[in-house]
């Protein structure tokens, strides 16, 4: 390992591995169809995510004149936080499909600070979308287990939830604008951790931000939400199961609708944690199982780093899918956008249908 001083600050430096600053494995002789392959399934999920999180972006923003409810807040919240994974993070990891590990090709001031924003940009985005699960969790549950007490998240509050898990987010990664610096070694440029002395090598530093992230955005948070979610499913099954007995329509539609709204936001955290499992595999393998002096190859490294990255962003493209699946007001939305028309009942179907199933359908999807 040699150490190289890339911000002229002798109180920082940047622990360089050769072995993979000079890491190419996709520019091997017959790896051009490796490069199309990765590099087309990153175009797939840049455009499916970018296109998803601004359809339920813009189907918020239109519904300006119609009920919002907090869960909607903090849906398009997530989405909002979602479109830096497209804007910021996955056209950094097809370039290094070509140029190798952690390259930069802007220059200057203005690369340097690239350099920061990619990298804050990308950690705020966990922080927000996870703080964002837990607020549509904690108003679920509570709207659910009292529902004749005064809400706990309203509308009117909803915004400054958001305010908050932005704050809080941008606070907790604030040192990336200080650790992250624009690096040079051999003619080629590199956006890399600064080391600070309190550690010893760049890979305790990576270490520890690692672990921190876990714990902090991935860990406990789930742990809340398993809680929380427990409590919530319970607690539908005994209302639907006392409406039944006592043959309460009303209660019934209310708890049905609950219900379908409660799996969609369990579908979502499942696939946020399926999609994390592989990087955080990645790294502890990397960091902790593999001896420096018995690292796989460079290329080994490299495709299961970009794999791995690939599955921790998937969440962003699959979660307006989710939303289109579960809910019918987004699902009306998208069709509108997208200018495709709704399928319209027929009167004869209508003259045989119940009143009172029309009815609870429309309570049950407003």
């Amino acid at each position: 390992m040699n150490a190289y001083n890339g911000s002229g600050n002798s109180n920082f430096s940047i622990e360089v591995n050769v072995s993979t600053d000079l890491c190419k494995p996709f520019t091997a002789a017959g790896s051009i169809s490796s490069q199309v392959i990765m590099t087309a399934s990153y175009c797939v999920l840049l455009i499916l995510s970018l296109g998803g999180n601004a359809l339920v972006t813009t189907s918020f923003v239109k519904r300006i004149n119609q009920h919002r409810t907090p869960v909607d807040y903090f849906i398009v919240n997530m989405a909002i936080s979602d479109l830096f994974v497209p804007l910021f993070t996955i056209p950094r990891r097809i370039q290094e499909i070509y140029l190798g590990w952690s390259p930069w090709i802007v220059g200057g001031v203005i690369g340097d600070l690239l350099c920061r924003v990619v990298n804050f940009a990308e950690e705020v985005s966990i922080g927000v979308s996870m703080l964002s699960m837990v607020f549509i969790a904690v108003e679920r549950c509570w709207s659910i287990l009292y529902p004749f007490k005064s809400p706990l998240i309203t509308r009117e509050t909803s915004p400054r939830f958001m305010v908050f898990s932005w704050f809080f987010s941008i606070l907790s990664f604030s040192f990336y604008f200080a650790a992250y610096k624009l690096t040079s070694r051999n003619g080629r440029l590199y956006c890399r951790y600064a080391l600070p002395e309190v550690f010893s090598t760049w890979q305790d530093l990576w270490r520890a931000d690692r672990i921190m992230v876990l714990v902090i955005y991935v860990a406990v948070p789930f742990v809340v939400l398993s809680i929380l979610y427990t409590i919530i499913i319970v607690s539908l099954h005994r209302q639907q199961r006392h409406a039944i007995i006592f043959n309460s329509s009303q209660q019934l539609s209310r708890a049905s609708k609950s219900k379908r709204i409660a799996v969609m936001l369990v579908i979502v955290l499942c696939v946020f944690v399926v999609s994390w499992t592989p990087h955080y595999i990645y790294f502890f393998v990397q960091y902790y199982s593999w001896p420096s002096e018995q690292r796989w190859s460079c290329s080994s490294i490299q495709w299961l780093y970009l794999a791995a990255k690939y599955m921790n962003y998937l969440y962003t493209a699959l979660n307006p899918f989710i939303y289109y699946t579960f809910n019918e007001s987004y699902r009306k939305s998208f069709k509108a956008i997208l200018g495709m028309k709704e399928n319209q009942v027929s009167p004869s179907s209508q003259k045989h249908t119940n009143p009172s199933t029309i009815n609870s359908y429309s309570s049950r999807n407003p």
